[in-house]
This record gives C-alpha cells, sequence and structure tokens, in this order.
C-alpha cells in the first residue's frame, strides 16, 4: 500500500510541476514550459496538450 501511495503521489506531482510553473509568468518558468513542451513532443503527447498556452495550464 506504502507503494502504490507513493507512486500516486509523484505522479500527481508530475502533473503539478507542468502545471504549476507557467502560472508564475516569469523567464525561468516560460524556459521549464518550454523543455517540457519538447519533452511531451517526443514522447507523441504534445498534439492532447500545449504547455504554453496560459488558459490550458490555469485550468
Amino acid at each position: 500500500m506504502t507503494w502504490i501511495t507513493g507512486a500516486a503521489a509523484f505522479v500527481a506531482s508530475v502533473g503539478t510541476a507542468f502545471t504549476r510553473y507557467p502560472v508564475q509568468q516569469h523567464f525561468d518558468s516560460q524556459w521549464i514550459a518550454d523543455q517540457a513542451k519538447d519533452g511531451l513532443n517526443s514522447g507523441g503527447v504534445g498534439a492532447y496538450s500545449n504547455v504554453l498556452d496560459f488558459c490550458q495550464m490555469l485550468m
């Protein structure tokens, strides 16, 4: 049960990392969002999510 809880917390933290950084609206957050976009596009998921779109990441 501990491993399941830890895995769920890890997945939630990765999702939070993708949505939290663009909300800050400074150069570092935009750079991290740009790197995340490249990572998602290399995995084939970029068509479903645009991390550079502020409204999509906020909502």
